[in-house]
């Protein structure tokens, strides 16, 4: 076997490799695919961002609990 290449060394790398992978797994969003079931219908997903703000106001409620 060559020097470099010692037991130590073949230990770390192989600890190396699977904290990657967990890594990639943890942390790479899987491709998205489609779910079909019979008599459903298709769905497009769409992200919608809102940079509206609306001033805050109170809101009175329209029944109390103590009310029922």
């Amino acid at each position: 076997m060559p020097n470099w290449l010692t037991h130590k060394r073949i230990v770390l790398l192989g600890v190396v490799a699977v904290v990657v992978l967990l890594w990639a797994i943890a942390f790479v969003a899987p491709p998205a695919r489609e779910v079909h079931t019979s008599g459903a219908t298709a769905l497009n997903l769409s992200l919608v961002y809102s940079d509206v703000h609306l001033p805050p106001m109170l809101v009175q409620p329209s029944q109390s609990i103590s009310d029922s």
